[in-house]
């Protein structure tokens, strides 16, 4: 059971990021930011666990997709 448990964790650990982890995949982004989108109902799609939030990966992923004009290049 402690095995199943532990897997869990480290899958859950690798889904989602919080959002000081989104902003050090996206240079230039703050933790104010993401909480300005979130308050407005824009940018990256989120969950809210209590009060923690966190960000699954897919959604992050197809967020950073259907961006317009991101390429993921930096410039």
């Amino acid at each position: 059971m402690a095995q199943a448990a532990t897997l869990t964790a480290t899958r859950l650990a690798h889904e989602y990021l919080s959002p000081e982890q989104v902003c050090e995949q996206l240079p230039g982004l703050t933790p104010q930011t993401l909480a300005m989108w979130r308050y407005r109902n824009r940018g990256p799609g989120y969950k809210k666990l209590g009060r923690t939030v966190v960000y699954p990966a897919d959604l992050l992923q197809k967020w950073l997709d259907a961006a317009p004009g991101f390429d993921g290049a930096r410039r």
